[in-house]
């Protein structure tokens, strides 16, 4: 009973320590939610407050990658939490994932976040359309001015 007892509890702290190493915050909030190949997007994302830190995006084919980049925390990642707010774009139409990575001094490069976006092709610009009176008014004028041209150029021969 005891053996039992010892075997499920290793079991239990194996399944806690491995839930507990895969953790992956919450993904980033991107704006708008369906981005267009015209518009920026805007990230917000947690990171560590009490430190300092750099972040980069970077995009390489369909993937954006942001490097979060901790320095000055003296004794490993910082324990409580902010807002950072970036915008990366504007990007070509397609599916693509955005990925948030950090990099604290002394520890591995981890990856926090990973999510899927697509942007949509932007719609082509409208045409600017003369309405009906404009566009009367304009052959108007130029049937005038075609009238004055040729008529004084027969005056003249």
């Amino acid at each position: 009973m005891c053996r039992w007892i010892g075997l499920a509890l290793t079991i239990l702290v194996l399944a806690l320590s491995s839930a507990q190493a895969a953790e992956v915050w919450p993904p980033a909030k991107l704006t708008p939610a369906n981005p267009t190949s015209a518009e920026l997007i805007q990230a917000v994302f947690t990171v560590g407050a009490g430190c300092s830190f750099n972040s980069s995006t970077s995009v390489a084919g369909y993937i954006v990658r942001t490097d979060v980049a901790f320095f000055d925390c003296g004794g490993g990642p910082p324990p409580v939490e902010q807002s950072e707010i970036l915008a990366f774009g504007p990007l070509p139409p397609g599916s693509y994932s955005y990925e948030i990575y950090y990099h604290d001094e002394g520890f591995p490069t981890e990856l926090r976040s990973q999510q899927a976006f697509v942007v949509t092709a932007a719609a082509a610009p409208a045409v600017p359309a003369l309405s009906g009176a404009a566009y009367a008014l304009l052959t108007t004028v130029l049937a005038v001015a075609a009238m004055l041209v040729l008529g004084r150029a027969s005056l003249g021969h």
